[in-house]
């Protein structure tokens, strides 16, 4: 059994990890996303001094992804933005 522990007022949290949607998954989705945290551990203990001072690990499961972890049809979960081209200065004027 897990073992649940409370937070004090005064204690940090210097990481936590959140799962979404544990009970739909596979059994082989299960085993993908244990590996893929394996791998973050090993690479935390290899090369934690060169993370950066907030790390952010994402397990992305798309439709035609790495893994469908849920039994269910998985979900595009990221999409992409290009970023704003600047705008051009008007001929005779400077940009700012």
């Amino acid at each position: 059994m897990l073992e649940v522990n409370t937070v004090k007022p005064n204690e940090a949290v210097p990481a936590r990890l959140v799962l979404f949607g544990v009970p739909d998954w596979s059994k082989e989705g299960r085993k993908r996303i244990a590996r893929w945290l394996r791998r973050q551990a090993d690479d935390l203990e290899e090369f934690g001094d060169q993370y950066a001072e907030r790390f952010i690990g994402r397990y992305i499961a798309t439709e035609n992804g790495p893994m469908p972890a849920l039994k269910k049809k998985a979900v595009k979960m990221t999409k992409t933005v290009k970023a704003p081209k600047p705008a051009k200065a008007k001929k005779g004027k400077k940009a700012a």
